[in-house]
């Protein structure tokens, strides 16, 4: 599965989200009642990956500063 499919997937379900939310009559209270949702769209994301990379470059960055100091 490519990149790009990867995004269009990950953006229809963002899209049914904002659907689903701006249908409901009391969005605070759907989004509440419904984070599993919220978290699945955004623990999917296509670039968290890359995301969670850099984090382990930078860390692995100050860990080789600390060691030179």
């Amino acid at each position: 599965m490519g990149a790009n499919s990867r995004l269009a997937v990950w953006a229809i379900f963002v899209l049914e989200y904002a659907v689903m939310v701006s249908a409901a009559p009391e969005r605070t209270a759907y989004i509440k009642r419904n984070p599993l949702n919220l978290a699945v769209i955004v623990l999917s994301y296509p670039g968290l990956p890359a995301i969670f990379g850099l984090v382990r470059l930078a860390r692995l960055a100050r860990f080789l500063r600390l060691l030179s100091s």
